[in-house]
């Protein structure tokens, strides 16, 4: 590490490098545009994380390590920052309508946005503990000011302050737990922790504990019970295109790090947090599902559909990196297009001066507005785990790593959660088909998402449907990641 920078370690890094910088530039052209021009401010905001997603894309195969070891450059890490890139580049097609209507539409936002997609790229890549311990604070801080970005809504606001106060409260206990382990070890690196865990050095109270704090830090990020209480209050609040990239990319790289912290560092300490990690799965299904069999609002409902998802997730990190990896990596890919697209009709069906987040504003919604009520059908569904959808095959594939794997009993829990979960799935397609509007405010309601938002969940309704139908070349695709960084 005190070697000087080579050019090697900058080309590794180029994608995060070309990330930030275009950031900047943006809030330069935002400047230079005025507020009349916020469609430049997107445009641009859109096309930096094409040209950061194809500089990505440049690296594949291309497996090293990057300044002694902080940053992690694999076929694992670059597959995940094309999912955030993608999540980043949807996020932003759907956002200029709903900003337009919330008067929020500042460059900012989409500077944010960028941030975020930076915070999740460093954590997908960290080698070492204090690169995740950055990445986590990168990614928190810019969604901390996202959800309060909407200033004329004290929801927002009240989301953001809840957001900042729990989300630093599980730094600490993120960061405290980074200290045991390395006490304990003597290193932050990951390839050293499991070294010297492998050596027998450093086992004991002080790394048990620390490890313990690790599970709580990270399942906060990743939005786990016990530690999901933050989500539905958040998500609700914030601006609903940039809930749906916190759903979505901030969840993915929380699991990313998830996966390669314990399975890379700790996998000679697996039957000490296997159990720990085995309960938190099931309390997470269980508690997420049945709250949300009583959500009115669907912001809120799909927010606890997020965190059930979570517990499904587990699964794959406790199924290990042969049968568990693969199946992970494909059901983020598959959850990032079908929950971004779910959210994204939420963000459709805002009016001037009224949200319709709750299932009374989607009354009738399949006869005056039908291409969207398709959609979000074909959303549920896929959330719901019914054919031929990418949902059904992301599911089947975590539950057959999960029998491979032994944990039977944990895969039969998340079946039967499936089941529930498709109650409050299909309740809001009813609502569409079948319940007919109350007042002529609620028929009129849901105007779309403009040109770009439409784009946007057109493109996510056809990944769904590919990946449903042909899972085949992403799966491959996935395993070879897997194979090349682990």
């Amino acid at each position: 590490m005190d070697s000087p920078v080579s050019p090697k370690d900058l080309a590794l890094i180029f994608p995060q490098i070309s990330i930030a910088v275009l950031a900047i530039v943006i809030l330069l052209v935002d400047f230079l545009f005025g507020k009349r021009e916020k469609g430049a401010t997107a445009l641009f905001a859109f096309a930096a994380a094409a040209v950061t997603g194809w500089f990505a894309a440049g690296l594949w195969d291309l497996n090293g390590a990057a300044f002694g070891g902080l940053i992690v450059v694999d076929n694992f890490s670059i597959f995940l920052c094309m999912v955030f890139l993608a999540g980043c580049g949807l996020t932003i097609m759907l956002s200029p309508r709903y900003l337009d209507l919330e008067n929020a539409h500042t460059g900012e936002y989409y500077v944010l946005l960028l941030i975020a997609a930076l915070g999740m790229m460093v954590m997908a890549s960290a080698g070492n503990l204090l690169t995740v311990f950055l990445g986590i604070e990168t990614l928190s801080i810019a969604l901390y000011a996202l959800a309060g970005i909407n200033r004329g809504r004290a929801a927002s606001g009240e989301a953001a302050l809840k957001y900042l106060l729990l989300g630093a409260f599980a730094s600490g206990f993120l960061l405290y737990g980074i200290a045991l382990v390395y006490g304990a070890t003597g290193t932050f690196d990951l390839a050293g922790v499991a070294g010297a865990l492998a050596r027998g050095a450093g086992a004991g109270p002080l790394l048990t504990v620390g490890v313990v704090l690790l599970i709580v830090g990270m399942g906060f990020k990743a939005s786990v019970a016990p530690f999901h209480f933050w989500a539905p209050d958040v998500y609700q609040g914030a601006p609903t295109p940039a809930t749906a990239f916190m759903a979505t990319g901030a969840k993915a790289a929380a699991f990313a790090v998830f996966f390669r912290v314990f399975l890379t560092a700790l996998p000679a300490l697996r039957a000490d947090w296997a159990p720990v990690v085995w309960t938190i799965a099931v309390v997470t299904m269980c508690v997420a599902n049945l709250t949300a069999l009583w959500q009115d609002n669907v912001k809120r409902m799909l927010a606890y559909s997020s965190v059930a998802h979570a517990g499904y997730l587990l699964i794959a990190v406790l199924a290990g990196v042969e049968w568990g990896g693969p199946s992970l990596l494909f059901y983020l890919a598959s959850y990032t297009l079908m929950n971004i697209g779910a959210f994204g009709v939420v963000a459709a069906m805002a009016g001037k001066g009224r949200l319709n987040e709750t299932l009374d504003g989607f009354r009738g919604m399949g006869y005056r507005s039908p291409f969207t009520a398709a959609l979000m059908t074909w959303f549920m569904l896929s959330l719901a785990g019914i054919p031929p959808t990418a949902g059904f095959v992301a599911k089947l594939y975590v539950f057959a790593a999960g029998v491979r794997a032994d944990l039977v009993p944990l895969v039969i829990i998340a079946v039967l959660n499936a089941v529930v979960s498709v109650y409050y799935y299909l309740r809001v397609v009813v609502t569409m088909y079948m319940r007919e509007p109350e007042t002529e405010a609620e028929s009129a309601a849901g105007a779309g998402g403009g040109f770009t938002g439409a784009l946007a969940l057109t493109v996510c309704a056809a990944g769904v449907l590919a990946l449903g139908l042909f899972p085949g070349p992403l799966l491959k695709i996935v395993q070879a990641a897997l194979l090349a960084a682990f």
